[in-house]
């Protein structure tokens, strides 16, 4: 019931615009609280909508213990776009799995190069599927000339990411890419072969 009503305070105070209200929320207990950490995420996500500026000093702060994944993940999606050292911070969480993919899909949001190497690390070699995937996206989104040989490398992952290397390829040029969408039109999965048959046709 104390988690419920909480859940609808956050709810009231959003609407209401109230600030101070939410930010209450981001006050994290010392030790892990699971009701804490779905709070303060609903409360950051609130604020963010609100356009609220909470300072990046703040900001960092709140990823300060990672155990806190569902607060941590809304920073990487959220305020971690406006403070790109924390982006960078969250993106060499290479054990938060959660946070990780989160702030890969930030880093592509942004098409920002100053990403493309960590990005392409992480495409490359992370041991989670997940991540490999949110950063083979974030590259594409990207779009880099330097990344495509770790894009094409994606064609060769698993099915999910093999899907998102294939769109991802609609931001590269060249024979490179036309022979791997050619080799994708025999690919097992059949939505690796739709992609690269109407990326052909384009």
């Amino acid at each position: 019931m104390i988690q419920r009503r909480s859940l609808f305070t956050i709810a009231k105070d959003a609407l209401n615009k109230d600030s101070g209200a939410l930010l209450k929320h981001l006050d994290l207990p010392k030790t892990f609280d699971s009701d804490a950490d779905i709070n303060a995420s609903l409360a950051i996500q609130a604020l963010w909508r609100q356009d609220y500026n909470l300072p990046e000093s703040f900001v960092d702060n709140l990823t300060r213990d990672l155990t806190f994944k569902e607060l941590s993940t809304q920073v990487a999606l959220t305020y971690a776009r406006r403070y790109q050292r924390i982006l960078h911070k969250l993106l060499k969480q290479d054990d938060a799995v959660d946070v990780l993919e989160a702030a890969c899909f930030s880093a592509g949001e942004l098409q920002d190069v100053q990403f493309k190497e960590r990005l392409e690390q992480l495409a490359v070699s992370h041991p989670n599927d997940l991540v490999r995937e949110s950063a083979i996206a974030a590259l594409g989104s990207i779009g880099a000339p330097q990344s495509l040989s770790v894009v094409l490398g994606g064609l060769d992952d698993k099915v999910y990411i093999r899907r998102r290397a294939v769109v991802a390829l609609s931001a590269f040029e060249g024979a490179a890419v036309d022979k791997a969408l050619e080799k994708a039109t025999a690919d097992r999965d059949f939505q690796v072969r739709s992609i690269a048959e109407d990326l052909l046709r384009q």
